[in-house]
């Protein structure tokens, strides 16, 4: 079995004797991915849980950045930092969006 650092150069039985040096070009296999479609994914994601003990935030976190999406664009801007009435926006942004979705957030963090 060959390793990180090894390579194998397969069959030499219609090579020449050899006599040293060498050069080995490094050749990678292209690789064909297939993903969901960015509004299908959006829509449905696929979470990856990290912290078992914190098993909702994925889900949360996906849902605060898709309500700060929606502010944006509703505002033509960011929330402003420590304001209020931005804050109160973004969480019903969050709201909003976790309404229109097929795997709701059982609650939406306002914290």
């Amino acid at each position: 079995m060959l390793g990180p650092y090894t390579f194998s150069i397969g069959d030499t039985t219609a090579c020449s004797d050899y006599v040293r040096g060498g050069i080995v070009s490094q050749v990678k296999l292209p690789v064909i991915r297939n993903f969901k479609p960015l509004a299908a994914a959006l829509a449905e994601p696929e979470y990856v849980i990290s912290d078992f003990a914190k098993w909702d935030r994925p889900a949360q976190l996906h849902l605060a950045f898709q309500g700060l999406d929606a502010f944006a664009e509703a505002e033509g801007r960011l929330p402003r930092p420590g304001d209020a009435g931005d804050a109160a926006k973004l969480v019903a942004a969050a709201k909003a969006v976790n309404a229109g979705w097929a795997q709701k957030v059982e609650a939406v963090d306002e914290v």
